[in-house]
């Protein structure tokens, strides 16, 4: 009796350490499939992470363009900066550029030039359109509200391409708005910009 439990105790212990090596085996292949995924894992994440290096500093080399567009457009046409910003706002949410206003800007500025030389269909023209300021973008304000107001769009454009030119078209999203809109576009610019300087 003794001999058969020593050989069903062996049987046992021999099974037992079979199940064991299986088991062994098997969280083998586990540690080596998850050591794997967490290399794979740590790849994409830093794979992702040189990713997003390179993206912020795309976003970052395109903040400092735009910034020295803007500047430079500035300098150009004798709007601030902060002006400028809120024209972009403008336009964007118009579905215009930035590009179009400054053009618009320009060759506003241009035609009140002209005005004060004694250039007279220029000065019915901006009078037409009820244009008094001198200053570019209380101009553009004024031309934003002229375009709100003359309903006659016959009219409307006559006035506009004698004093912007043929591209005025390319400024009648944003010009829609009316001053009113332009100086709320200003304000949001204004409120967005002392919110991400808090």
């Amino acid at each position: 009796m003794a001999a058969t439990i020593s050989v069903d105790l062996n049987a046992r212990i021999a099974n037992f350490e079979t199940e064991m090596k299986k088991a062994t085996g098997t969280l083998d292949r586990f540690g080596s499939k998850s050591k794997g995924i967490g290399e794979a894992i740590g790849r994409n994440v830093g794979l992702g992470l040189a990713a997003a290096a390179v993206g912020f500093g795309a976003l970052a080399k395109s903040t400092l363009d735009s910034a020295d567009n803007l500047k430079d457009m500035s300098t150009r046409l004798g709007v601030s900066v902060k002006d400028l910003a809120s024209f972009k706002l403008a336009a964007d949410q118009s579905g215009s550029s930035l590009e179009n206003v400054g053009i618009g800007i320009a060759r506003l500025t241009k035609s009140i030039g002209l005005a004060e030389a004694g250039n007279k269909s220029m000065s019915e023209a901006l009078t037409g359109l009820g244009i008094t300021a001198r200053d570019p973008k209380e101009a553009f304000y004024q031309l934003a509200d002229a375009v709100e107001r003359i309903q006659d769009p016959s009219k409307r454009a006559a006035l506009l391409s004698s004093v912007l030119g043929k591209s005025y078209a390319d400024l009648i999203p944003v010009l829609s708005e009316g001053g009113a809109g332009l100086r709320k576009a200003a304000q949001e610019s204004e409120n967005f910009a002392d919110a991400m300087a808090r």
